[in-house]
């Protein structure tokens, strides 16, 4: 092409410049740069100032290492930010919609686990820590962020599925055709969806798909995870996809009712309708017991249903349910769904 747009590094006197060969103002036109992204609120042109000041900030601070020290940092924050670039250029050029397990899976390890193992290489040498020594922990910590990719993956579907590989999108479209074709449908309307009122509409008109997601993650805490590692991924799904104690998602008590289009605001009506979304799913891909346990899943979203489910709870049980609730165990959670079911349906 043209330009080179990779990050590059090079020696000027005693300091090293991490630096980019081209200026993106001289490339895209006026009225693209100065349109305003949907996500951030800002122009381009702003977003690019904002880039550049961080680069600007990269390098103070790359400078104030000793020499060594300085040039093997300055090499792999390139290698990351180019690999991480590359990963965008295979979304533009090299997405095919008839992905297999095996392409999401490959695709899965070049974008988050190669990209972490030259991060925590970047950090090792950053802490002056004996790089050998922790290597052979870098896979798990890229298994927890293939778990963090999970729920972004089901929170992004609906932009993502015409122009990445996503996993929620390849379950759907593999194992539950209603979903994958609800997500065809809807994809204009979820895209102006946020917080809590999108995640709860994924979970409810794509549960099929959205009970394997939560599967995955719990595979991926029982097969490559140490219980610290666990900790930090139980907490990481219960604020970014639950959105307990996270403003960004839960500025105020939530109720389900807001993505139900209907007026009823009582627990037994709410509950009813969780119910007769999750029961639809084939029970000759999804048990009985996980259905209910998912119940449990999508209760949690709603400050009141919550609230009503944990009356019914001794206080270990509500401790656990809310700390562990990525893995706490499935038939516990359709126990509890059984008997938050029966309450209502006095």
């Amino acid at each position: 092409t043209q330009f080179d747009y990779y990050l590059h590094s090079r020696q000027e006197g005693e300091k090293q410049l991490l630096y980019y060969r081209f200026d993106i103002c001289g490339i895209l036109p006026p009225a693209v740069l100065n349109s305003v992204n949907a996500k951030y609120e800002i122009t381009y042109k702003a977003f690019y100032g904002h880039l550049l000041f961080l680069l600007d900030e990269i390098n103070v601070h790359l400078n104030r290492l000793g020499s060594k020290k300085r040039q093997e940092a300055a090499e792999l924050i390139c290698r990351v930010c180019n690999r991480c670039f590359d990963t965008y250029k295979s979304d533009i050029h090299c997405f095919c919609s008839d992905y297999t397990l095996q392409h999401l899976l490959d695709y899965q390890k070049t974008k988050d686990d190669d990209i972490i193992q030259v991060l925590l290489t970047l950090r090792a040498v950053l802490l002056d820590k004996k790089q050998l020594q922790y290597q052979a922990q870098f896979g798990s910590w890229s298994s927890m962020v293939r778990s963090m990719q999970l729920y972004d993956d089901m929170q992004d579907a609906a932009a993502d599925c015409d122009f990445q590989m996503n996993t929620l999108c390849y379950f759907a479209k593999t194992y539950f055709n209603e979903e994958w074709l609800w997500l065809q449908q809807n994809k204009p309307a979820l895209q102006n969806l946020a917080g809590l009122a999108l995640h709860t509409t994924i979970g409810l008109n794509m549960p099929g798909s959205c009970i394997l997601c939560y599967q995955y993650a719990v595979n991926i805490a029982h097969t490559r995870l140490n219980w610290v590692q666990r900790k930090i991924q139980n907490y990481l799904w219960r604020k970014n996809w639950l959105g307990m104690k996270n403003p960004l998602l839960r500025p105020g008590a939530f109720c389900i009712s807001e993505v139900m289009n209907r007026s009823e605001k009582s627990v037994p009506l709410k509950l009813h309708f969780i119910e007769k979304k999750i029961m639809q799913v084939d029970e000759g891909i999804i048990p009985l017991d996980i259905k209910l346990a998912y119940i449990i899943d999508i209760v949690l979203f709603d400050d009141e249903l919550r609230a009503s489910l944990f009356k019914l709870l001794t206080l270990r049980e509500q401790y656990f349910l809310s700390g562990c609730y990525l893995e706490y165990p499935v038939h516990k959670k359709a126990a509890m769904a059984k008997k938050l079911l029966q309450m209502c349906a006095l």
